[in-house]
């Protein structure tokens, strides 16, 4: 990744920590994303996390990956733009949602 892409990623990933980011429901680290591609029609169930915990044929993307990238600070009725080697697709992100582990004492 070029210097001017790491900025920017790293900018978005801050900005999906910060408090407007939460109360506007944005897509961040621990989301789980319903998307639906707008060509197929095909619906397509991601969670997004860290790098070390990346499973992308179950469905868990890193964040750093061409799809979390774009994803990244996005949220309901937005439409992701991606390009893989496999073409050019526009993804509508229907919903997102965050499992926030509570730790009972």
């Amino acid at each position: 990744m070029n210097p001017i892409s790491l900025f920017f990623l790293l900018d978005r990933l801050e900005f999906c920590n910060s408090q407007t980011s939460r109360v506007e429901n944005r897509i961040r680290l621990g989301s789980t994303v319903l998307l639906r591609n707008e060509s197929t029609r095909e619906y397509l169930t991601l969670r997004i996390v860290k790098d070390e915990k990346a499973y992308p044929s179950k469905g868990i993307v890193s964040f750093t990956s061409v799809i979390g990238v774009a994803l990244l600070g996005l949220r309901c009725g937005d439409v992701a733009h991606i390009k893989t080697f496999k073409g050019e697709f526009d993804w509508q992100i229907f919903t997102v949602s965050h499992n926030e582990k509570k730790t009972i004492i």
